[in-house]
């Protein structure tokens, strides 16, 4: 279940839209409240739209790019936020490692100690 904006577009986002749509998926994903009452948000959505609001511009693309990765789950903010570090730290050491393994040529060593 993927949002309806990609990554890259959710990246030149102003801070204020991102938590609009970071408030938008945690309340499709991650609770059972309905965001919309009597036609306005609810009172919940603005709580949770205000605290996206502080937070500051790399957090929002983490919880974004963890949101898209999950189907419905039922979490707090808090478990929200500790998952998202998890993905991100686990993304962080693939490409971590990825890089230290390019950047090293196999050789055999009888072959390399004939060479030098």
């Amino acid at each position: 279940m993927k949002s309806k904006i990609t990554f890259k577009d959710f990246k030149n986002l102003e801070p204020s839209k991102k938590a609009w749509h970071l408030s938008m998926l945690y309340f499709g994903r991650c609770t059972n409240i309905q965001v919309f009452k009597t036609g306005r948000p609810s009172p919940e959505f603005f709580k949770v739209l205000k605290f996206f609001k502080k937070q500051n511009e790399l957090q929002l693309d983490v919880l974004y790019q963890y949101l898209n990765t999950i189907d419905k789950q039922l979490m707090t903010l808090t478990q929200m936020f500790n998952n998202a570090q998890q993905y991100n730290q686990t993304l962080l050491s693939k490409v971590g490692a990825n890089k230290v393994a390019q950047n090293y040529e196999r050789k055999d060593v009888l072959s390399w100690l004939a060479e030098n």
